[in-house]
């Protein structure tokens, strides 16, 4: 793109101006990508959380009607 640009418009000043903000762009979207993982973690701790608690839930009903057809 600074090619282009730089074939059009001779100014160097917006050629850098262009590539601060490019690289600037960049650098935000890499720090913003670090906290990527964690956020993941988080969503799969809560899904699992959910699993285990629907397990208990039917193990609980499970073992009530075990224990009201023994009676």
């Amino acid at each position: 793109m600074t090619a282009i640009m730089a074939r059009h418009v001779p100014d160097g000043r917006l050629i850098a101006s262009v590539e601060k903000l490019y690289l600037g762009l960049m650098t935000f979207t890499f720090i913003y990508s670090l906290l990527l993982p964690g956020h993941l973690i988080s969503l799969q701790m809560e899904r699992f959380d959910e699993n285990v608690e629907s397990m208990r839930q039917m193990s609980a009903s499970n073992s009530e009607s075990l224990a009201s057809a023994s009676c």
